[in-house]
């Protein structure tokens, strides 16, 4: 078989695996919908907005291009330096693809980002994650959103999960009025703390399909198994050690004032 045919056959195969998106923070479609949006509102509000400010450009500019009220021509003139110069970035490079793949449009600059934006305009409507996941072949995301509200996601293409961060996190007696405010349940004892984590999982069970942790941004995703009387002895030294924090910056506020 000639390696021209093997690689056509190989490449045909890929194409029809049904991929699974592990992570996914898209806004919520209701949202999202009644917003006007162009190219450097939309697709720079995230990832490669920080390849723009590596590239130099001040947060007061990157504010400025996204502003949907401005005109899009002074923007882009704002915009199209730092474009050159992360135009390569791995960010850079997806935003491409989309132009390409999505749009018809085979490059992002001063001839087409106006061609480019009234067509992201034209599609910003409801059902447009479907479409979007279907070219892509992705049959289902989970989709990282924080606070998920049961009637807004189409659950045949996402699968939402939620965070524990309030109970992993734990660092002050706020915290703990944050657990109790969202769950009902006042934490005085580790008891307490357990019947709220319990509480917390089962209302999130309703609407979710599984937890995600987000910690390694602050602390090693390694998690030891201890007894419970460790833990519990852990909570209640760290339970006392926030009520002195607490008090002694209440203390000092007030030797200030």
């Amino acid at each position: 078989m000639p390696s021209s045919e093997l690689r056509a056959r190989i490449a045909e195969h890929v194409e029809s695996i049904a991929l699974v998106n592990t992570h996914d923070h898209l806004t919520r479609e209701d949202y999202r919908v009644t917003d006007p949006v162009d190219l450097l509102s939309l697709w720079f509000l995230h990832y490669a907005s920080s390849d723009l400010v590596s590239a130099g450009m001040p947060p007061e500019a990157l504010n400025e291009i996204r502003d949907v009220k401005r005109p899009l021509d002074r923007r882009w003139k704002t915009f199209e330096p730092y474009w050159e110069r992360i135009r390569n970035t791995a960010y850079a490079k997806a935003l491409l693809i989309a132009a390409r793949d999505l749009y018809g449009i085979d490059d992002i600059n001063r001839r087409t980002y106006r061609a480019l934006s009234e067509q992201i305009a034209a599609a910003n409507r409801k059902g447009r994650y479907r479409e979007v996941y279907g070219r892509a072949g992705i049959e289902v995301a989970l989709w990282d959103a924080l606070d998920p509200q049961p009637q807004t996601i189409d659950t045949t293409i996402f699968a939402p999960v939620f965070r524990l961060e309030e109970f992993v996190g734990l660092r002050s007696r706020g915290g703990l009025a944050h657990i109790a405010n969202i769950t009902g349940i006042a934490v005085h004892t580790f008891d307490d703390f357990l019947r709220a984590l319990d509480q917390r999982i089962d209302d999130r069970a309703k609407i979710a399909f599984g937890i995600k942790f987000g910690v390694a941004y602050w602390r090693p995703l390694r998690f030891e198994r201890v007894s419970r009387a460790e833990a519990e002895s852990l909570f209640n030294l760290a339970n006392g050690y926030m009520a002195r924090k607490e008090y002694d910056l209440a203390a000092d506020t007030y030797a200030r004032v």
